[in-house]
C-alpha cells in the first residue's frame, strides 16, 4: 500500500504544525524553569542587600572594641586574660600584661605578654585552663616558669590569638 503524494503533501503542514506545538511546549516549560530560577535568584540577593547594612554594623562594632590606648592597642584577648586572671584572683600578681595588635591580610594577630609572680601549682593550671576555656583560638607562643626563693612559682607568657577580619 502505497500513500498518495498529493495526501503527503496534505499531511506534511499538518505534522510540521504537530512538530512546533511540541517544540514550543518544551520551550516554553524550560523557560519558565528559567524564569523560577531568575525569580529566586532575584530574591535571594535581594535578601543579601538587606544584610550587608547588618554585617556592616557587626564589623564596625568588632572594629570598635579593638580600642586604641595610645601607642597599645587592646583586643579581644586583652579583655579575656584580664577576666582570666579576675576569676583565678591573679589581678595582684600580675606585674605587667602587655599587648600588640597587628592586622594582617587574612587575620588580626594579638600579642600578649605576661609576667606573673608568686604563684603556685593550683593557680597556674587554673589559670591556664580559664585562659584555654574563654578563648579556644589563643596559643601559649612561649612559657617560661621558675621557682624563686619562697618556693612559689614566677612566669613569663607570650600568648598568641589569631582572629579572622
Amino acid at each position: 500500500m502505497r500513500m498518495d503524494p498529493r495526501r503527503i503533501i496534505l499531511w506534511l503542514p499538518v505534522l510540521a504544525l504537530a512538530f512546533l506545538l511540541v517544540l514550543w511546549s518544551v520551550l516554553a516549560r524550560w523557560n519558565g524553569g528559567i524564569r523560577d530560577r531568575t525569580d529566586v535568584l532575584r530574591r535571594q540577593l535581594q535578601a543579601v542587600r538587606m544584610e550587608k547594612p547588618v554585617l556592616q554594623a557587626i564589623q564596625a562594632d568588632r572594629n570598635a572594641r579593638l580600642v586604641k590606648t595610645g601607642p597599645q592597642q587592646q583586643g579581644v584577648a586583652y579583655a579575656v586574660m584580664e577576666d582570666a586572671l579576675r576569676n583565678c584572683g591573679l589581678g595582684n600578681n600580675v606585674r605587667q600584661l602587655k599587648p600588640e595588635l597587628r592586622e594582617l591580610d587574612v587575620y588580626v594577630e594579638e600579642k600578649l605578654s605576661l609576667n606573673i609572680t608568686q604563684l603556685d601549682r593550683s593557680q597556674l593550671a587554673r589559670f591556664l585552663y580559664e585562659t584555654q576555656k574563654a578563648m579556644p583560638e589563643m596559643t601559649v607562643d612561649s612559657l617560661s616558669m621558675r621557682r624563686n626563693s619562697n618556693g612559689f612559682i614566677d612566669i613569663d607568657a607570650v600568648f598568641l590569638a589569631r582572629m579572622p577580619r
